[in-house]
This record gives C-alpha cells, structure tokens and sequence, in this order.
C-alpha cells in the first residue's frame, strides 16, 4: 500500500522479541514483545544508549497532559482519572498480560 500510495518501495526488517539493532556509536535499540498492552502484537523498544523506554500506547491516557514529566504531584492526581479511565477501557480486558509483560 505503501508503494501505492507514495511511490517508494521501503524496507523492512521483522523484529522478534529480544532482537537488537545496532547502530553507528553503539546505538542500540532492543525490541520488547508485550502482546495485549493493547494489541496482540505490541512491540516496546529500548534505547540502552539513553535509558529510554518507547512504550507504544501501553502507558496512555484519554488526555494530554500540560507537562512532559511526572514530577508534579498536583498533575498526577488530574491526569489520574483520565489514565485509569484509559486502562480500564483499553487495556483492562486483558489485564491478567499487564503483570506478566511487566
């Protein structure tokens, strides 16, 4: 569809759980199978290079937050509800695969 659509051709590369891509400078990204934090086959990747977790949508919220960072206290408990709002419709019917992909 891609092709189709835009008229390029690109290339993909199948990722397992586990699998690594390495980078100029040791830059690596390590892919993280999490079936049913939302979908059956999402995927999170971590950034060992600079400690970072893109964790797909299993994090989410049903709002957007006015801050980057979790660090203020009072933004918590607004964003709160809307988050557990977020994991009981989203991710709830699958809950017993939260703490087994945790």
């Amino acid at each position: 569809m891609i092709t189709s659509f835009y008229g390029v051709a690109p290339r993909f590369k199948h990722v397992r759980d586990g699998d690594e891509l390495v980078f100029k400078d040791d830059i690596k990204l390590k892919f993280i199978h999490t079936p049913w934090l939302h979908w059956p086959e999402t995927i999170m990747t971590y950034s060992s290079y600079n400690g970072i977790l893109f964790s797909c949508d299993a994090f989410g919220g049903f709002s957007i937050p006015s801050s980057l960072y979790d660090d203020d206290e009072e933004l918590i408990e607004k964003y709160g509800r809307y988050v557990r709002k977020y994991f009981v419709s989203i991710i709830g019917r699958y809950r017993k695969f939260v703490i087994k992909n945790i």
